[in-house]
């Protein structure tokens, strides 16, 4: 790993310019911080919307990029990250905040080994491969080749999670598995949602699909692929 800033992160992960807008929003490798760096505006909007700030959910965390500015605004933050080199980094980046705790594997539908295609100059858009030996997300115009590992996957309703207030998924195609394994819990916290959305079409509609069962509603997009969802009233 490589310190750039005050960020610890993989020494393979490409540099010299703020990451693309359509993967992750502007982050400038400054402080820990610096909440206006958040992809989407998050710190913000969280501040403005979210009454209750007890317990924050990073699924996808990275290198802790939302999770360590949020750590000074709730009481608790679990966080996920599923690649093994990156889990190594974000425990460096979160140590001095013990309200963080981080889980060395991802969420899904049930518990399971997958195969993820892992991009080392790009971390962030690292994907699960479908069962077919496709990926959920084109990735080719990008020109980054990407590695295979495997990777352990659980479902966030075994985990018994104390009410969630936020939860942000970020997980590159893969939504609507996470969202069909955490049910229970998403139903029981009545939380507020934020889901990154890259495709669209395509993933809104399964996000839509796997939330509305549960009583979730379409609220608004605080970025230009961030969608938020909350309970209907």
């Amino acid at each position: 790993m490589k310190k750039i800033g005050d960020w610890y992160i993989c020494d393979t992960e490409l540099l010299g310019k703020p990451l693309d807008d359509s993967i992750g929003g502007r982050i400038h490798w400054l402080s820990k911080q610096e909440t206006t760096t958040i992809p989407g505006n998050l710190f913000t909007f969280i501040r403005k919307n979210c009454r209750a700030k007890d317990v924050y959910v990073d699924v996808g965390a990275n290198y802790g990029f939302t999770s360590v500015p949020l750590a000074n605004v709730f009481k608790e933050i679990h966080s996920f990250e599923i690649l093994p080199s990156v889990v190594e980094c974000l425990q460096e980046n979160t140590k001095e905040f013990p309200n963080i705790k981080i889980y060395p594997f991802g969420l899904g539908r049930e518990e399971s080994n997958k195969t993820i295609a892992y991009y080392p100059k790009y971390s962030l858009i690292s994907q699960i491969i479908n069962s077919d030996g496709s990926l959920p997300l084109d990735q080719s115009r990008r020109g980054f080749k990407h590695v295979t590992t495997d990777v352990k996957i659980k479902p966030l309703d075994s985990l018994n999670l104390p009410k969630i207030d936020v939860i942000k998924i970020d997980v590159e195609g893969y939504e609507f598995e996470v969202i069909a394994g955490a049910a229970e819990t998403l139903s029981r916290s009545q939380a507020l949602i934020i889901v990154e959305n890259v495709d669209e079409d395509k993933n809104r509609t399964s996000i839509k699909k796997a939330l509305n069962p549960l009583g979730y509603e379409f609220v608004c997009m605080i970025s230009k692929h961030d969608c938020v969802f909350k309970p209907g009233r």
